[in-house]
């Protein structure tokens, strides 16, 4: 059964994104490489909608620091090349970050919330 593929407004829409930023994320790599058909137009998979979506849920979040980037970057770059195990495990490893850092961010509210009480 052949492939169905997806155009780049299916991609842009499922996620709410412009078509312009899907593009953009297949020149950045953020996506799996995109084939073409013989008149040039991109045939995207479910496989890239599921790494755009990945790439958006990461880079949506408004994490501090460049670690956190840095290691959403390697999550998307695992994906991109289909291997899903060293993905889940950076994912992991990225929860792990952002445990960390809500437990100083519960700590600094905790801190202040006493301090405006008195």
């Amino acid at each position: 059964m052949p492939a169905k593929f997806l155009r780049t407004s299916d991609l842009a829409r499922a996620v709410g994104i412009h078509p312009n930023t899907v593009r953009r994320y297949a020149d950045w790599g953020l996506i799996p490489p995109v084939g073409r058909s013989p008149s040039g137009y991109r045939l995207f998979t479910q496989r890239h909608l599921d790494c755009l979506r990945l790439a958006r849920m990461i880079y949506a979040a408004p994490y501090p620091g460049r670690g956190f980037r840095a290691l959403g970057n390697e999550i998307i770059q695992y994906a991109v090349v289909d291997d899903w195990q060293a993905a889940l495990e950076k994912a992991h490893e990225h929860l792990a970050l952002v445990k960390a850092e809500l437990k100083h961010a519960e700590a600094a509210a905790d801190l202040l919330e006493h301090w405006a009480k008195t």
